[in-house]
């Protein structure tokens, strides 16, 4: 069955006919538009369109819903998974191609009908979109996309003497964090002063059955005599539970989050303030 079904997919990309690629360019600020042909009609069976969304350098782009993607799941035609008509978004990162909605725990191609918000977030300015019909069964009304670009997130950090900086997990709050990364903080505040850190929102992966530990945060300071770095609250942070009131010794710390390969959620929201 699995053979079939991988067979099914090279006849219908292979009897796609390729149309040229489309060029879109998402502006630093604002939004821009992409949509299947035809929109808001239904869309031509039997065509391969490939968008090429480019934002500005060191941005990243986050693709958003802006109308329903309606395609069929799978009918008569299209077998298991989908084969007949779907979207893929994939990037390149380290000479390698990532699906976008891999991260996101979905399948490398999209279809059906989609109620719920699209959130892809990538992390590079560059994302190829690629839309594929099958030459058989029915058409939809297809879809119109929005891409966004997305400031990478800050990780140097100056806190000021009076007031407060916040630090969040890449993409937060408008998408899901990336899966299978480190993110280092360094946060520094004026000399002589302290560090007190809270949560505004906290939302990371919660400690498995096992009791083992996937996505967390943790925030480090120099150990008194010594080289090496010591948790400030003496653990790390996951689920919902993040840092409130946790004071530094010190105006230097360094916070590290780490996420598996596994779930992405939300993230989180801390802030930072110098205390005397």
């Amino acid at each position: 069955m699995m053979f079939m079904a991988v067979l099914l997919l090279v006849v219908v990309a292979a009897s796609a006919v390729a149309v040229p690629p489309i060029t879109v360019t998402v502006p630093a600020t604002g939004k821009a538009y992409f949509a299947s042909p035809n929109y808001p009609q239904n869309y031509p069976k039997g065509v391969l369109v490939e968008y090429n969304v480019t934002g500005p350098v060191d941005f990243s782009l986050l693709m958003s819903q802006f109308d329903v993607v309606e395609f069929r799941l799978c009918d008569i035609h299209c077998g298991y998974g989908c084969f007949a008509d779907y979207v893929n978004f994939t990037e390149t990162v380290n000479r390698r191609d990532i699906s976008l909605t891999g991260d996101q725990g979905m399948p490398s191609g999209m279809c059906g009908t989609i109620n719920s918000p699209l959130r892809l977030a990538s992390r590079t300015n560059s994302v190829i979109v690629r839309f594929v019909t099958g030459t058989r069964g029915p058409s939809y009304q297809g879809f119109n996309i929005s891409a966004t670009a997305l400031a990478r997130v800050e990780t140097r950090i100056k806190v000021p003497v009076t007031g407060k900086v916040f630090i969040t997990s890449p993409n937060f709050p408008v998408a899901n964090y990336f899966v299978n990364r480190d993110t280092i903080y360094f946060v520094e505040g004026p000399a002589g002063v302290r560090l007190e850190f809270n949560t505004v929102a906290f939302d990371v992966q919660a400690l498995d059955i096992f009791g083992g530990l996937h996505d967390f945060v943790t925030i480090a300071e120099s150990s008194v005599g010594s080289s090496s770095m010591e948790l400030i609250g003496g653990r790390p942070f996951y689920d919902t539970q993040g840092p409130n009131q946790l004071r530094s010794r010190h105006n230097y710390v360094i916070i590290v989050f780490k996420s598996d390969d596994f779930l992405t959620l939300r993230g989180f929201n801390i802030s930072a303030e110098s205390v005397h």
